[in-house]
């Protein structure tokens, strides 16, 4: 590999991440991803491939889902995306304290579906569905992105991203890989073969296990599934809501929660109901876009 050369205005503390085939930092100015490849025929033909993807998406004239990470247009040396304040899906799971609540995993897997739906309409097939492909920006929303490795949508590419899909479903409800320790394409002849992982007591079985076993032809009956189980996701959720929020506000507000100093305490709800709340030493947070906050800041 050759020398690394940044783009004018970039210097190594603005890196922020690291792939197969180049490098994303933070530009300083436009507060965007510059994406720009290492010094190498290969890593550049990846990058100029994602280039190519997105400005392809750019030109769809179908309605373009708000899941698909923004493209802001080729720079010197790369691109320029959107940046999503929380990184890769991966490391945001991977980082919280408890589980995932399932209200948050069937939003995220809403979003990611209809971002690859959009893909697929347009001939194009991701080449790399995983949870290190989906970023969580400040409003806890996935965006899917990287397509260094696209290619046409062909039905057996088109079911390989459906595959993986079902695959970044069930790290987010396990929190492991698929036969996780064992080598990728030992993995690989385990999924041609049919045998996959035990799902029994596993969330989302009904839709993961379809994804595997090429029962899905493209996102759109996918999507109606995971639609359906948010919906009754949501009408659990909704039976406390009003309730379950005025107790907590109670709880905060009174003190009999210990909060320590300078400690920022918020509650994001969405429009329509409430989602179960991911907790740690700092902060609540239901995961849901509109905004109402509360915050407490000790003396």
């Amino acid at each position: 590999m050759g020398a690394l050369q940044f783009p004018p205005g970039i210097d190594p503390d603005d890196m922020i991440g690291q792939g197969s085939s180049g490098i994303a930092a933070l530009d300083p100015k436009t507060k965007h991803i510059i994406k720009f490849p290492f010094n190498e025929d290969e890593a550049r033909a990846a990058c100029d491939r994602e280039k190519e993807i997105y400005e392809r998406l750019e030109r769809s004239p179908l309605p373009r889902p708000s899941s698909l990470l923004k493209y802001y247009g080729p720079r010197d040396q790369g691109i320029l995306l959107e940046y999503a304040k929380h990184g890769t899906l991966r490391r945001y799971a991977y980082g919280l304290d408890l589980p995932i609540p399932l209200p948050a995993i069937l939003r995220w897997a809403k979003q990611a579906a209809e971002a690859l739906q959009f893909i697929h309409e347009n001939g194009i097939a991701h080449g790399d569905v995983s949870c290190v492909s989906f970023y969580v920006d400040q409003f806890l929303d996935v965006k899917v992105g990287d397509f260094t490795r696209s290619s046409d949508a062909t039905p057996q590419a088109v079911k390989q991203d459906i595959s993986d899909y079902g695959s970044a479903l069930y790290y987010l409800v396990t929190g492991q890989y698929p036969y996780q320790g064992l080598p990728e394409k030992e993995v690989e002849e385990c999924f041609k073969r049919g045998e996959f992982p035990d799902l029994t007591d596993v969330q989302l079985k009904s839709i993961i296990h379809p994804c595997w076993a090429g029962h899905y032809n493209s996102f759109e009956g996918l999507l109606v599934d995971v639609q359906g189980h948010s919906a009754v996701s949501d009408r659990k959720l909704k039976l406390l809501t009003k309730e379950f929020l005025g107790i907590m506000l109670r709880i905060i507000t009174t003190g009999l929660i210990d909060i320590p100093a300078g400690t920022d305490y918020y509650i994001l709800l969405s429009e329509n109901s409430m989602t179960e709340t991911a907790v740690n030493a700092k902060r609540w947070e239901y995961l849901e876009r509109k905004e109402i906050s509360l915050s407490y800041y000790s003396d």
